[in-house]
């Protein structure tokens, strides 16, 4: 009784079960893949002996305990980068419930915004900064690319934390668990949201660089 009286009551994790075990697990999960991968294989340019099929090892061994090999087209990316993102962002979804949920009730929506804010900048950051020691990422001005384009990379996250954060967050109110489906319209509202402000910068701070770069994205030349 007292268990269960603690876990319901924690200010922590989810208050539904299933909730709380996959937030867990993608937290107790994380510091493995990040650790070898950020700080064995990069480090050590362990990636320079990965021919085609080491790269897609990497980001099968990643992703493969957070999702199945993803359905994708591969639109000139390769595959392996969608199996390291499943990896990357399950990690950063689960550390920002975690810590979203401990806001004060008073300033609730006040501490939320700050909060995402914050979360958002500094995981575009900390991922921009980290991912610098693969020589095969080049930025033409890494200044910057850390200060304002991670900015615009955290556009994602300022869209994608709250809307994580919803699902299923109501269940101790006796609200309804989520169904698929309307998981499903929420990320593509998501995705839609954050396809118009990307499409706001580019109409009113367009580009990141002071220079034009023939070809690429157009917010970036």
């Amino acid at each position: 009784m007292a268990s269960k009286s603690h876990a319901t009551s924690s200010l922590w994790l989810a208050q539904n079960p299933s909730k709380r075990w996959t937030e867990l697990f993608f937290l107790m999960y994380s510091p493995f893949w990040i650790f070898w991968a950020l700080c064995i294989v990069v480090p050590f340019q362990l990636y320079e002996y990965c021919g085609s099929w080491g790269y897609m090892a990497i980001g099968t061994f990643a992703a493969a305990p957070c999702f199945l090999l993803p359905l994708v087209i591969p639109c000139k990316v390769p595959i392996c980068l969608y199996l390291m993102t499943h990896a990357y962002f399950c990690f950063y979804h689960a550390l920002s419930n975690v810590l979203l949920r401990r806001y004060p009730n008073a300033v609730r929506y006040f501490f939320m915004g700050a909060m995402v804010f914050v979360l958002a900048y500094s995981t575009a950051y900390g991922e921009t900064l980290t991912i610098a020691n693969f020589r095969h990422y080049t930025f033409i001005d890494k200044d910057r690319m850390y200060s304002v384009g991670s900015l615009f990379y955290a556009i994602y996250f300022f869209v994608s934390f709250p809307m994580f954060f919803r699902m299923d967050e109501e269940v101790k109110r006796g609200a309804p668990r989520w169904t698929v489906t309307q998981a499903a319209i929420d990320s593509l509202a998501a995705s839609m949201l954050v396809t118009i402000l990307l499409d706001l910068w580019r109409i009113s701070i367009g580009s990141i660089l002071n220079i034009e770069v023939d070809g690429g994205l157009p917010f970036m030349g």
